[in-house]
């Protein structure tokens, strides 16, 4: 596994990224919609209680370059967004471009979104990305574990087809979302992707360009952040 994440930290450079510009981050909230479980945001130590949402109004001082939630009662691993750059908290400015990176697995689905901090409008052209999975359309070869409720058990070579059936897969349930609110595989405006389905090294990526709320930070406009599980 830590080879996996040192893969996932180095697709920060594979990314398409836009010059220099960042988000100040007025408010940061997570909301989780799950109907039964409750939720542990890692890192904030923060307990989400199912159908509840809440505003998260203090910074954290590790694993920076992540949001990391699980359900309490386990499994044990984290889902994930990776942010592509430090970001403590509520407060400090956002010059990453988040992404999804699930190739390990998954416990649930999720969504995040830049909002104009005022309202619940889309703040860019870029905005948001989901992942619309669930546990019982799990791949076949995928299966429970402690650590997530659908694991692909991911291999260095595993991960590196594309044309997998659990790269498909992610693939198939991973959504970018314009400010209209359509979803499509990738944005309108920047023809971005918002999720890696294998890795970038592999002989079939096609060279997509991975990346989110890019005209956000280059517009520099302000924004209020939210993640919403179980959706």
């Amino acid at each position: 596994m830590a080879s996996l994440r040192c893969l996932c930290l180095a697709m920060a450079e594979l990314a398409l990224l836009a010059a220099a510009g960042s988000s100040m981050v007025e408010k940061f909230s997570f909301v989780n919609q799950c109907e039964e479980k409750a939720i542990f945001l890692a890192d904030w130590n923060v307990t989400i209680p199912p159908r509840q949402a809440k505003e998260v109004k203090h910074s954290r001082s590790s694993n920076l370059q992540r949001i990391s939630w699980r359900f309490v009662d386990g499994p044990s691993y984290t889902d994930f967004i990776e942010l592509n750059g430090d970001w403590p908290g509520v407060g400090a400015p956002m010059a990453g471009h988040p992404n999804y990176a699930s190739w390990s697995g998954f416990s649930m689905s999720s969504r995040y979104e830049a909002l104009e901090p005022t309202s619940d409008r889309y703040a860019c052209l870029d905005p948001a990305a989901e992942l619309s999975f669930t546990v019982a359309s799990c791949p076949s070869k995928a299966h429970a574990s402690t650590r997530y409720a659908c694991d692909f058990f991911a291999t260095q070579e595993s991960i590196r087809s594309c044309s997998s059936e659990v790269a498909r897969y992610i693939e198939e349930h991973s959504w970018t979302i314009n400010p209209n609110g359509t979803r499509t595989r990738a944005f309108a405006a920047t023809k971005n992707v918002a999720s890696y389905w294998c890795a970038p090294e592999s002989p079939d990526w096609l060279g997509w360009g991975v990346g989110s709320l890019i005209d956000c930070t280059e517009k520099g406009v302000p924004i209020h952040f939210r993640v919403t599980t179980c959706i």
